[in-house]
């Protein structure tokens, strides 16, 4: 077979430029408005589609079979040359500042900075029942926290996908234990960098954390633009500052709305759309595997990137509803933001399920062929996993690798090798390279056979 590369024109890579007129509910156009590159149009579109999951309770999908039942959270990755604009994300920030503000004069957070520890990390997911969000343009202060003593917890991100119970417990003071447990964790997060930082967070291809992102990858440099050099449009009436303080204060009135039904609301595709979309799919599978000589491992990206564009078109789908306005109370919204506390509505209630339209669905195969096309490139920049799992590297001076640590905690003090290859299953990790990972483990004296197939830790 004739090997090929992906390679296709810039412009082809663009989200926004093939959306039609009204392909995008109101709100989202305002956001991207206050951009004029595509590149930075794009960005933005992410940016708020990423925020807006966080800000949208009570809204389920069904996927997979059998089926399960997923929220609108999504996660995302930009990644583009330095100077390229990615600092147009910090809008985000902006946009959050309404619901935060609610949140924090009630003792609990939306927002969870990427500068914390693992600890720190499920706390502030815990306060806030599960939920969370963390927008973070320098994707390296994440990378380097899983790197020291702090602990990597991008397990936590693998789990969050798709709402698996995390559980966790610790000796406390007195030789008590403390217990944390979160049923459903919800997470939204948006992160950017440089193709340098990427490899350092998501390893190589076989991480199954790369799999999970919305990939944005921009790879030419901008031309230096002369505007920046004049007074920012942020003081005009309709600057970005503006806009954005407009938009959060719509998205604060949007969650307050949707925390106050009375049960889940259902979002669904039509049976022909989905045959449809289940076509594009097939199509972009065949032709990345069989075409473009991507590994494997694209499999599991092509599959949770439909799962993503279906929670994109519940987002899209609830952005264009009507949002009645309602007097706020502060005791009653404690037990609103809580999935488990149901309470009577005390504003309209939404219909038990909500179709995808026909403009939001040619929206969603627009943003589906660009999407796979950045996954691909995505995974031609990640190396394989024998790259990133080298003895060599796991005995550096530096530490112990950062999944090699993962393994390590989800491990019990004497284990065998078919719990630590259930472990690594379940951590997207192939075989071979657990075989690779216990005989440099060995010998760096962390762990020790004590007879064929069985293990202690040192």
């Amino acid at each position: 077979m004739k090997e090929k590369t992906f390679s296709v024109p810039s412009e082809d890579l663009y989200l926004t430029t093939n959306i039609p007129e009204g392909g995008l509910p109101e709100f989202l156009t305002k956001a991207i408005s206050v951009a004029d590159e595509p590149a930075q149009q794009d960005m933005l579109l992410i940016g708020t589609l990423t925020a807006a999951s966080y800000a949208l309770p009570h809204v389920r999908i069904l996927h997979g079979m059998p089926q399960h039942s997923y929220y609108p959270n999504l996660m995302s990755l930009v990644v583009a040359p330095p100077a390229a604009g990615k600092g147009v994300l910090n809008y985000i920030h902006r946009l959050m500042a309404p619901i935060q503000d609610k949140l924090r004069r009630l003792g609990m957070t939306a927002v969870i900075p990427a500068n914390s520890s693992s600890a720190a990390f499920l706390d502030l997911l815990a306060l806030n029942f599960g939920a969370g969000l963390m927008v973070e343009t320098e994707m390296d202060v994440l990378s380097q926290i899983w790197k020291n003593d702090y602990g990597n917890y991008s397990y936590l991100f693998r789990q969050a996908f798709e709402h698996e119970a995390i559980r966790r417990a610790r000796k406390a003071g007195g030789g008590k234990l403390s217990y944390t447990e979160i049923p459903s964790p919800r997470l939204s997060a948006v992160l950017s960098g440089t193709p340098n930082q990427l490899k350092p967070l998501l390893v190589s291809r076989e991480n199954g954390l790369a799999s999970r992102f919305i990939p944005y990858m921009v790879e030419e440099i901008t031309p230096f633009d002369r505007r920046a050099l004049r007074n920012g449009d942020h003081l005009e009436a309709n600057g970005a500052l503006a806009v954005f303080d407009e938009l959060g204060q719509e998205l604060r009135q949007r969650w307050e709305w949707l925390s106050k039904q009375n049960r889940d609301i259902l979002w669904s595709l039509t049976d022909e759309q989905s045959e449809q979309l289940g076509d594009l799919f097939d199509d972009g599978y065949r032709i990345a595997l069989e075409e473009m000589n991507l590994p494997t491992c694209f499999d599991a990206t092509v599959k949770r990137l439909a799962v993503t564009v279906k929670r994109i078109g519940a987002i899209l789908t609830l952005l264009r509803q009507e949002t009645p306005t309602t007097a706020e109370n502060q005791e009653s919204m404690i037990q609103l933001i809580s999935p488990i506390s149901p309470i009577s509505p005390i504003s309209p209630n939404l219909p038990s399920v909500l179709y995808c339209s026909d403009e939001d669905f040619r929206t969603l195969v627009t943003l589906s062929e660009k999407l796979m096309r950045h996954a691909a490139l995505m995974m031609l920049m990640l190396p394989d996993e024998a790259e990133s799992a080298l003895p060599a590297q796991i005995k550096s001076g530096i530490g112990v690798e950062e999944r090699t640590k993962e393994l390590l905690e989800l491990l019990p003090e004497t284990f065998s090798f078919a719990i630590a290859k259930e472990k690594c299953e379940e951590m997207d990790i192939a075989e071979r390279t657990l075989k690779r990972w216990l005989k440099a483990m060995v010998e760096d004296k962390q762990i020790v056979r004590i007879e064929k197939g069985e293990y202690k830790k040192l």
